[in-house]
């Protein structure tokens, strides 16, 4: 299982990854390469996002640190 904070820190990474692909969309005639390649990055987004719910809470609120 991953570590909470792996999670955060690929989260991070993805919605830089999210950003800097829309500033890379045309006006017009987006070519569905592109748009597969935005939704994958989403996608990702989301599995991480759902993965983060559902990791157990310690009292702070915080996923405790997982241990090797």
């Amino acid at each position: 299982m991953t570590s909470t904070i792996d999670l955060y820190n690929r989260l991070k990474e993805i919605d830089l990854e999210i950003k800097e692909a829309k500033l890379r969309l045309p006006a017009h005639s987006i070519k569905p390469v592109l748009m597969m390649a935005l939704f994958e990055l989403e996608d990702e987004r989301d599995r991480i996002l759902n993965q983060l719910k559902t990791q157990p809470q310690g009292p702070m609120g915080v996923a405790p640190c997982q241990q090797p």
